[in-house]
């Protein structure tokens, strides 16, 4: 009789008896330490056992639970992990294949989350996973995926950088993903290629593709940051064909944060002059020249990226001529050496005189004298990009007219012009003309002759590169929200007389696709806008759109993406390489060919609804394209939006002729 009754009550019994009721903290972590379950099965027993007495357990013993690696992950005992790298699964999990994960039921996995075992992982955690096992992860994501990992982890960096331990293991670590672009014609057994799957290491060959933009073929490799180079200088990167950063601002910056250098550092230049420096009428003329674009030369670069001023170009630089430049290029890292001739460079005498040096070659190559006038006039910490040269190269050979048209300040210059012509007229002096044009060029409305040379052929193919460059760069928005400030397009009736400015950021959550684009409506708006009619009528704006991007741009139509607010004066928006255009514009303007609209008279002659809509947004792509060379509305964005427009029109006038026209 007395068994039932100790049955019963042996917690009292224990107590008179002094008996624990279960091991103390210490003894039960000690015991779990020593031997771990080795089935997924004991394990669930154990953890939920120690769910139970957890509240016993002490802080301190908790963060020893974090790095001990006593949870199984298979039945064998073999395979064990520490909470720190164990997730629970769910199958939405991010990159649920590539990550250690357990689910040992409600109660066990309840001990297993104090204990340190994650959700989902954190952009810290995503980093040190990639760092260490990059191959695994971009053998399963490819290289879109992958580089789409390192932008996580670009968007974060603030983050990890407070992790000094995790940075300099990411320093030490080949897990960047460095890009080789050749021309199809180099040979290709100079550059041998290996895959991951063909049992290639790190710094392997793992992929490589064409670029139907360029026409090159690209080459992707793992490798330290230190070994992959930033591109400040597409003409070195053509060059040497080194890896390099993907160009965009994000991965360069993360790149650099972890040892990435820029090309141009990396390259010794010398200069080999032949032939007698001379004073000409066309060094003169130049130099003339340099004074007078100074102004529009040297805007937008504060005082503290300049070493010289407009009046030191005006009093010191020296503009010399002589026969033949030669150019000896050498990339430090490989040693491998470049000759190559050339047509501007800087060099300074003992006396520390600066000399501006050209050739006496019948075309005056501007972008080789800008390239040159800006490595003397930008301080090394003023990050130097293409987009430096090219600029100050168009402001060097383009007419004053021709840069007023595009809104360049440029009446000061007018004026002074006029101011001097009439000087020298009033003296009546025959050395009015005495400086000669350096090409060619007709006589200005103010009858002062210009002294601008033309558009090279090499200018307009870099041009032209440049804006297929900006295209690539285009992305699409891989997030189902989108906050952040973004440069937008406020556009009256006619683009062409549009103003712009910087507005409220966009709170834009995804609601879907139309057609084959991603459509996002602002966080404020219900979904009940989505009414058959209307989702036709989005479908129409999302095929215009393709068309434009696929037809005419070369755009992949996943950067574009279909927007809908309720109000404000949002046409379109660049939010980091992605296109973003709002259907409540194109309903509003008239411009959706479904909505039963009479064809409007220009000229006399009708005009369809759909025609009226491609010029427009083919005007408001090509201003948000040129967001991405700046993001400010000013001269420089409407010089590249002009470029676009021009580069693509003939594809747009195809595309024009191919719709179907009203009558007359």
């Amino acid at each position: 009789m007395g068994f039932p009754i100790l049955q019963k009550d042996w917690r009292n019994y224990a107590t008179l008896l002094g008996i624990q009721e279960n091991p103390s903290p210490e003894e039960l972590l000690e015991t779990l330490l020593k031997s771990p379950p080795t089935s997924r099965d004991k394990a669930r027993q154990v953890f939920e056992y120690l769910f139970s007495v957890q509240a016993k357990f002490l802080d301190e013993q908790w963060t020893a639970l974090k790095t001990e690696k006593f949870i199984p992950l298979d039945d064998t005992g073999k395979l064990m992990a520490d909470p720190q790298g164990c997730y629970f699964y769910r199958e939405d999990l991010p990159y649920r294949d590539l990550l250690a994960t357990v689910d040992f039921g409600q109660s066990a996995n309840r001990f297993l989350k104090e204990c340190g075992v994650k959700e989902d992982p954190s952009p810290m955690d995503l980093a040190q996973l990639i760092a260490r096992s990059p191959e695994k992860f971009l053998l399963h994501e490819g290289v879109n995926g992958y580089m789409s990992i390192l932008r996580q982890i670009a968007t974060h960096l603030d983050v990890i950088k407070s992790n000094e331990s995790l940075l300099d293991e990411m320093k030490k670590a080949p897990f960047l993903l460095g890009e080789q672009r050749i021309s199809q014609d180099d040979d290709a057994a100079s550059f041998p290629s290996k895959t991951m799957a063909d049992g290639g290491k790190g710094t392997d060959f793992i992929h490589s593709e064409q670029d139907e933009s360029t026409g090159q073929i690209v080459r992707y490799k793992l490798d330290l940051a230190v070994k992959i180079y930033l591109v400040d200088d597409t003409v070195l990167q053509q060059i040497f064909t080194p890896f390099c950063a993907p160009m965009e601002d994000l991965l360069e910056t993360l790149y650099e944060s972890l040892g990435s250098t820029s090309i141009s550092k990396q390259v010794e230049d010398t200069f080999e002059p032949i032939g007698k420096r001379e004073n000409t009428a066309r060094s003169t003329a130049l130099h003339e020249l340099i004074v007078e674009r100074a102004p529009l030369l040297l805007n937008g670069h504060q005082g503290k990226y300049l070493k010289f001023d407009q009046a030191w170009l005006e009093t010191e630089l020296k503009v010399r001529q002589l026969p033949e430049l030669r150019l000896h290029r050498k990339f430090v890292p490989t040693g491998l050496t470049k000759l190559q001739g050339t047509t501007a460079c800087i060099v300074q005498d003992r006396k520390n005189v600066h000399y501006l040096l050209v050739t006496a070659q019948e075309e005056m190559d501007y972008f080789d004298i800008a390239d040159a006038l800006a490595k003397l006039l930008l301080k090394k910490n003023k990050k130097k990009k293409l987009n430096d040269t090219f600029m100050w190269s168009n402001l060097l050979s383009s007419s004053l007219q021709s840069l007023k048209r595009k809104g360049f300040q440029v009446d000061r210059i007018l004026k002074a012009k006029n101011l001097k012509a009439m000087a020298a007229a009033a003296a009546a002096t025959s050395a009015t003309s005495a400086v000669k044009p350096i090409s060619p060029a007709p006589t200005t409305n103010q009858g002062v002759t210009s002294i601008s040379g033309p558009q090279t052929p090499t200018l307009q193919r870099l041009l032209e590169q440049s804006l297929r460059n900006a295209i690539v760069n285009c992305r699409p928005h891989n997030k189902s929200n989108l906050r952040g400030e973004s440069t937008v397009s406020q556009v009256p009736k006619a683009l062409t007389d549009s103003y712009c400015e910087r507005i409220p950021a966009q709170s834009l959550k995804e609601a879907g696709a139309v057609g084959d684009l991603k459509f996002y409506i602002h966080e404020e708006c219900n979904e009940q806008i989505m009414t058959d009619e209307n989702q036709k009528s989005m479908a129409r704006f999302a095929s215009l759109l393709t068309i434009l991007a696929r037809n005419v741009f070369g755009l992949r139509p996943a950067t574009m993406h279909v927007m809908y607010d309720t109000k404000g004066q949002t046409i379109a928006f660049n939010h980091e390489g992605s296109l973003f255009f709002n259907w409540r514009y194109y309903v509003s303007l008239g411009h959706d060919e479904g909505a039963g609209l009479a064809d409007k008279k220009v000229q006399g002659r009708s005009i369809k609804a759909r025609d009226e809509g491609l010029i427009y947004w083919f005007f408001a792509i090509a201003h948000e394209l040129a967001h991405n060379f700046v993001d400010v509305h000013d001269s420089t964005h409407g010089y590249y939006m002009s470029s676009f427009c021009e580069q693509y029109l003939p594809a747009f006038m195809a595309v024009m002729a191919s719709s179907p026209k009203a009558t007359a």
